[in-house]
């Protein structure tokens, strides 16, 4: 049976603390984080990838940091699956998308 989260709900976790997938097909989940340190509670997305595999959380806090923009991203290594630094998420282009030709 598929899981259905609300916004405010938090994100599944293992009993050691990681993501855990919805499924083996690419997904995001939409939820709720609480901070280890400062225990603020924050809206998160993790992007999943084929398997399951965790491809990054987007955090919309700065986490009350200089060093993070609102919001950032923090990808995971394709191969260790170590959570990486902070990165500013690029804005989407404007550009139109060219039409398709044959």
């Amino acid at each position: 049976m598929t899981q259905i989260y609300t916004f405010d709900d938090d994100l599944p976790r293992d009993s050691n603390g990681r993501a855990l997938p919805d499924s083996p097909f690419p997904h995001i989940q939409l939820g709720q984080r609480t901070s280890r340190r400062r225990k603020k509670t924050y809206t998160q997305v993790r992007e999943f990838g084929e398997n399951g595999k965790l491809i990054r959380d987007i955090d919309f806090t700065d986490h009350d940091r200089g060093d993070h923009t609102n919001p950032h991203q923090h990808r995971y290594d394709a191969i260790t699956g170590k959570r990486m630094s902070a990165e500013p998420i690029s804005p989407f282009s404007l550009e139109p998308i060219p039409p398709f030709s044959l």
